[in-house]
């Protein structure tokens, strides 16, 4: 009884959520793309792996689930988000002019394939957590453990900000980062020995003002 599993084929598929709600708990398999149309939400809360695109056109799209192999693009009017829950991104993430990143109170991963890309679209961070980024081994930096960061970390501040060598970045919960020729320095506080070191190239996040 009821759907078990979809294949999106080729030619794509569009689901057009025309001002509702709608949640898709079955993961989508196949070779085709989706494409987000129409106002109001569509949430993916299965494991899906289909190949193709994914291509928001108007809406929001929630990935509570994942997307393992597809590609996003949110395009102008479009959002993106992850609604509270973990959502996961298995080959980036492309932020066109006019779309929106919304991960207030979020926990979002982008595997060892992930770019976030913002080209003029707006960013939006509150109480967020980021998880496995990039194949950094960095899960939920808080009081307690920490470990070494194994990859890159780009950042183009664009006409919003300028940090020069020896500036620093307060990322909050007692965190700083400190900016030096090609790395990047958090030291936790009041616990300096507890610090993280990341040596900076794989996700390039570009955050620029809407």
């Amino acid at each position: 009884q009821g759907l078990n599993a979809v294949t999106i084929n080729g030619g794509g598929a569009t689901i057009d959520s025309n001002g509702f709600n709608i949640t898709v708990g079955q993961g989508m398999g196949g070779t085709g793309g989706l494409t987000k149309d129409g106002s109001g939400a569509l949430t993916l809360s299965g494991s899906n792996s289909y190949g193709g695109a994914t291509t928001v056109s108007a809406g929001t799209l929630y990935v509570t689930g994942a997307l393992t192999s597809s590609a996003v693009t949110v395009e102008a009017n479009g959002t993106i988000g992850s609604n509270g829950m973990a959502g996961g991104l298995g080959n980036g993430l492309t932020i066109e002019a006019g779309g929106n990143l919304d991960l207030t109170g979020a926990t979002i991963a982008l595997d060892s394939s992930g770019i976030l890309s913002l080209t003029g679209g707006s960013l939006t961070l509150g109480n967020l957590t980021f998880e496995d980024l990039v194949g950094w081994d960095w899960m939920n930096a808080d009081v307690g453990t920490y470990e070494l960061i194994d990859g890159t970390f780009s950042i183009d501040w664009g006409s919003t900000a300028y940090l020069s060598e020896g500036s620093a970045y307060d990322f909050g919960n007692g965190k700083k980062g400190y900016f030096t020729s090609g790395s990047l320095q958090v030291v936790v506080i009041p616990e300096p020995g507890a610090a993280l070191l990341g040596s900076l190239g794989m996700l390039a996040l570009l955050r620029r003002r809407r």
